[in-house]
């Protein structure tokens, strides 16, 4: 008998918050992130309706970065010059 989904928390303040339940897959993208703030998350499995713990002791961390938007080259007499 298997795991029936996984929960995926996230947290940038010590607040954990679940932001996804995922079923048949081993992986979640989180797209709602903002540029600069570090994000921790932990995933718990579920089955039979019951979780596993939350604990701090499989807690990731990662800070999303924007690229720079509207990225341009241009060539000029002393080399390539990059603006955004």
């Amino acid at each position: 008998m298997g795991v029936d989904s996984y929960n995926v928390y996230r947290h940038t303040d010590g607040n954990w918050m679940k932001i996804a339940t995922v079923q048949d897959a081993d992986s979640y993208k989180d797209t709602d992130v903002k540029s600069g703030v570090k994000y921790y998350y932990t995933v718990t499995a579920v089955m039979d309706s019951t979780e596993s713990y939350l604990g701090e002791e499989n807690t990731k961390s990662a800070t999303y970065v924007n690229m720079p938007s509207e990225l341009s080259a241009t060539v000029t007499e002393t080399g390539i010059l990059l603006s955004w």
